[in-house]
């Protein structure tokens, strides 16, 4: 897939960066931790909207659905992880939380791109960045409704097909209840078969769902993850820019 300009700045500062880092953790990080991501996170965009963005006529097999879950997954974990990564950059970069310890999860924890504590010291280092920062918080913290569930609870997943209609509904119903009434005299070629039909009768459509404590979350394909990923995007070349340039001047 033919790369776009945000695309192109971005991985040019990954590389361009690597040699002007001056912190040893600060340049494992960006190499080992943000570079590799960006390219998981870049793949997984670039599948998913090319393959489950659009509406489909047939519903999706399971191995293409099994397919889709694991880009989408993949997709909000390595995001996370990402910016997890931007945070121990600018840590170790610029010391933004003195005497931070790499071993105590206490201390961890507070390295944390937009964590109040994080934010408050780097304050005082960089104003430029707390306003690049400030200005995506909201998607930032907003983005671990998709990461959370998929890394400990039920993952992401993306529904085969999707009923959305009388006529499909009413088909819906009459194939299982021919199904549920002749469930003891069906051979398995005959039972397969109206499983089969039942799947047919449905079309796919771009969502994923979040099983969470207060239900089931829908969201689009077509619109959150191209919308995420430029988010990322954006927020990652910025802070990247900012530290190259101080790094050039």
């Amino acid at each position: 897939m033919k790369m776009n300009r945000l695309e192109l700045k971005t991985e040019e500062l990954l590389y361009q960066l690597k040699t002007f880092l001056s912190n040893k953790q600060a340049q494992e990080h960006l190499q080992d931790g943000l570079t590799q991501r960006h390219y998981i996170i870049r793949r997984c965009h670039d599948y998913l909207t090319a393959n489950c963005a659009k509406q489909k006529e047939n519903s999706l097999s399971v191995y293409e659905t099994t397919e889709a879950a694991l880009f989408i997954n993949a997709f909000y974990l390595n995001l996370r992880g990402a910016l997890d990564n931007l945070a121990w950059i600018l840590q170790f970069e610029l010391n933004i939380i003195k005497t931070v310890s790499t071993t105590s999860s206490s201390d961890r924890m507070k390295i944390s791109l937009f964590g109040k504590d994080f934010l408050k010291s780097l304050a005082d280092l960089n104003a430029d960045l707390i306003n690049i920062i400030n200005n995506v918080k909201t998607w930032g913290v907003d983005l671990a409704k998709f990461r959370d569930p998929a890394a400990h609870r039920i993952p992401l997943y993306v529904p085969h097909s999707i009923i959305d209609t009388q006529e499909q509904l009413k088909e819906h119903k009459r194939l299982n209840d021919i199904m549920e009434k002749n469930a003891h005299n069906l051979t398995s070629a005959q039972h397969f078969q109206i499983i089969q039909d039942i799947r047919d009768i449905a079309s796919f459509k771009p969502l994923f769902i979040i099983t969470s404590e207060e239900g089931l979350k829908i969201y689009n394909i077509s619109e959150q993850i191209p919308s995420d990923y430029r988010k990322y995007l954006e927020l990652t070349t910025a802070i990247l820019s900012d530290l190259y340039d101080n790094k050039a001047v």
